[in-house]
């Protein structure tokens, strides 16, 4: 503790009221999904990657996934950053995936068959995660999936430089061992027969279709040859269709899908031997602090070259004999009104127009047509209940839908298996010289002009001796909860009631009144505490607490108690300003 924080600066002054270990760990407790961040980093640095992988899958069925697109909350929570830079925790989980030997699959531990069968139409992250979990309680678990193969938008639309195929395809096997049926090209796209699932034998069904749709604005010329939509496009480029395109692109949005359709768009228009990139612009409506993509992303396509233009709103979309010539845009001046709720404005005076050959909508997704709302037997998980989420945040949101789907079986709701011992952690971890000093151990990205001309992972993998060197910069705070809460002294005051008034003794002292606060409001000795205080009780005083100290000489204690008040507060107690002009 001393090297760490030899000033005091890593005190508990930011300590909320409550579960203390949700701020001791933050990182742990800003995971959507609880992922147990502090326990799979220590093991790491003690080089136990087995151990690492079976704790990260606990919790995340799609680990290998999250250990490449995960946006880390974790790592913006992290308490060593209070000291330097965070913890690199999305990188160690991808680390700890593809460095362990014989992770523990979880089908040794599943449940006894429940006889009982449940349907979940979708296999997004949501939905493949509540079939995970489900899996393991002994539940039948079928998953229709309307394209023809599963994973849903990190299969559909996930750019291989962030999520190569095959790191899916291991959370995939990994899920279908459990015994899940993945039924692909296999479409419920109605409300009618989504319901219809439990007229057919299946006890539960659950809905965790995502957004699957690009959305849609009316903009003029957006009918244009040229013109795509971000989602759509995403899908195309993934699928190997053939996208035609020019030299000069335009992406609308600011959020992440934007800033993946800009990377997708530059490397599909800049084949290899290409004398020179394209050029690739970005506008959004947001400014650059307000744009919703994240800033690490948002680096990356910069380091690429992708020109960012925030504030800036598309007006219409040019065209010549039927296809895109280019793009106006008008100023953005707010997007949000003062109630948060999305209205953006413009400055009709100040608008720009962009030669484009290729312009590319991403400005959000929509979910299906039809639907239906939850119902006796009927469960929602993922972006259909609350929009647009990340990756983690839709496994958070599958494995709630597992435990309530398990309690409405007749489960008891805890679907989480344990895979490897929980060993407490020892608090003896002595001296590390040069431990704050150590800095982040940067992870090896391939240089901007060599990946644009392919769509290869853009991140590489820590060494194990990077891995170890960066799991031991960890401070440790789990280990706090080892420490007790030091011992404080018994509670002064009482509350001011004929029970506890009552039990006051009736001898010399004196006693304090005082207000919700526990402010005073009156101290006064007397030759009797008891009397004194059921004087005040039955006369009404206005007071929530009392306390009392026995004192022969208690009128020089009252004068005593007094003097302290008007030092702390510069007034009588009761704040009696014209008693104070008088007493001077």
């Amino acid at each position: 503790c001393v090297e760490v924080c030899p000033t005091g600066c890593l005190t508990d002054k930011d300590a909320q009221p409550g579960d203390r270990e949700r701020w001791l760990l933050p990182c742990k407790h800003s995971c959507p999904a609880g992922a147990d961040v502090p326990g799979y980093i220590r093991r790491i640095a003690m080089r136990d990657f087995d151990g690492a992988a079976a704790l990260i899958r606990e919790t995340l069925p799609l680990a290998n996934v999250l250990g490449h697109v995960c946006f880390h909350l974790c790592e913006y929570e992290c308490r060593r950053s209070q000291v330097d830079d965070a913890i690199a925790i999305c990188a160690l989980k991808k680390f700890a995936m593809e460095s362990a030997s014989s992770v523990q699959l979880p089908e040794a531990t599943k449940a006894p068959k429940s006889g009982k069968k449940v349907a979940i139409v979708g296999s997004g992250p949501a939905g493949l995660t509540a079939a995970h979990f489900l899996a393991l309680k002994g539940y039948d678990v079928t998953v229709f999936e309307a394209a023809e193969s599963p994973g849903g938008m990190p299969a559909r639309a996930i750019p291989s430089y962030r999520l190569p195929q095959d790191v899916l395809e291991k959370d995939l096997d990994a899920i279908r061992r459990l015994g899940v049926d993945v039924k692909t090209g296999h479409r419920v796209d109605t409300g009618k027969a989504m319901v219809g699932l439990l007229d057919e034998g299946y006890h539960a069904v659950l809905i965790a279709v995502g957004l699957p749709h690009s959305k849609k604005i009316d903009l003029h010329g957006s009918e244009l040859d040229g013109v795509y939509w971000g989602l759509d496009f995403l899908t195309e480029a993934k699928t190997g269709e053939s996208i035609e395109f020019g030299s000069e692109i335009i992406v609308v949005g600011g959020g992440n899908v934007a800033v993946d359709v800009a990377m997708t768009a530059l490397r599909l228009a800049n084949p290899a031997g290409a004398t020179s990139p394209p050029t690739v612009r970005m506008f959004c409506l947001e400014s650059r602090e307000e744009m919703p993509a994240h800033a690490a992303e948002i680096e990356k396509a910069e380091a690429e070259g992708i020109e960012i233009n925030p504030s800036w709103g598309p007006a219409a979309i040019l065209g010549d004999q039927g296809k895109v010539d280019g793009i106006e845009f008008r100023r953005c001046t707010a997007v949000f009104d003062e109630q948060r709720k999305f209205a953006p404005t413009f400055d009709e005076q100040q608008r720009t127009t962009v030669h484009a050959n290729v312009v590319i909508l991403a400005v959000g997704q929509s979910p299906p047509d039809d639907y239906p709302a939850e119902q006796d037997g009927l469960f929602l998980a993922g972006d259909v209940t609350g929009g647009q989420l990340s990756i983690v945040h839709a496994v958070a949101s599958g494995r709630t839908a597992a435990e309530r789907i398990d309690k409405h079986l007749g489960g008891n709701g805890n679907v989480l298996v344990q895979l490897c011992d929980h060993p407490a952690p020892s608090a003896r971890i002595g001296r590390e010289e040069s431990f704050i000093p150590r800095r982040r151990v940067a992870v090896n990205c391939r240089a901007p002009a060599e990946r644009i001309a392919g769509f290869d992972e853009i991140e590489g993998t820590y060494s194990s001796e990077q891995a170890v060197a960066e799991a031991q910069r960890c401070l440790q705070c789990d280990l706090r909860l080892m420490l007790d809460l030091p011992t404080m002294p018994p509670e002064r005051w009482l509350e001011f009631n004929s029970a506890n008034v009552e039990r006051a003794p009736a001898i010399d002292g004196v006693f304090v009144l005082a207000n919700a606060e526990k402010k005073p409001v009156e101290i006064k000795g007397t030759a009797d505490i008891r009397a004194g205080l059921v004087e005040r009780l039955d006369g009404g005083a206005e007071a929530s607490f009392f306390l009392w100290e026995e004192d022969r000489m208690y009128t020089k204690r009252e004068s005593e108690l007094i003097q302290q008040h008007l030092s702390q507060y510069g007034e009588l107690p009761g704040g009696g300003a014209d008693e104070l002009d008088d007493l001077f």
